[in-house]
């Protein structure tokens, strides 16, 4: 990747906090990693600010699958904090205009109140959004339920990619006759 390419990707990003750097760094790193495998995930980073606030990054979001030829969607990140079986609270990034493979670069700030974070869990969903002459259309695409991993407070923090499940069936080109 040359250096003008890791500048305009780092462009995309609104860094909020100076630590984020050197995780973004990575991100440039393992940018393809994911892309390959062509399945839809998401990469997010998870860390415990003080005993009671959660900090989760949305970084970037591959291969968000379409459902119509041709479509090309306005994506979002949907982060909802669950504990039991009950949403506690949900947080959304903007919609990105016209990418299966959206950077997000936001943080996401959510406060415990019982202390105990290990009750806790994280719905990530992807939403797309299509417009229509009269009305916009907003649809779940892609979903996954992550365990919050034991973290320290203020201590190192934990990102990875997630892979999500599709939700509906997803637009696939026609297979090649055979030739018998």
């Amino acid at each position: 990747m040359s250096c003008k390419q890791c500048y305009e990707y780092l462009k995309s990003f609104v860094i909020e906090d100076a630590e984020l750097f050197d995780v973004i760094k990575q991100d440039i790193d393992d940018k393809n990693v994911e892309k390959n495998k062509n399945t839809c995930s998401v990469k997010i980073q998870f860390a415990l600010r003080t005993q009671t606030n959660l900090a989760i990054d949305v970084f970037r979001c591959v291969n968000i699958p379409i459902f119509k030829q041709n479509e090309i969607p306005e994506s979002q990140v949907i982060i909802e904090l669950w504990k039991s079986n009950t949403k506690v609270t949900q947080r959304s990034t903007e919609f990105k205009l016209n990418t299966r493979d959206p950077s997000f670069g936001r943080r996401f700030l959510f406060t415990i109140s019982d202390g105990n974070i290990q009750r806790h869990f994280i719905r990530v969903l992807v939403a797309t959004k299509k417009r229509g002459w009269l009305k916009n259309t907003i649809s779940l695409v892609a979903e996954t339920f992550i365990g919050i991993p034991k973290l320290e407070v203020r201590g190192s923090a934990h990102y990875s990619w997630y892979k999500m499940t599709i939700i509906g069936m997803p637009f696939a080109q026609e297979p090649k006759p055979s030739k018998n």
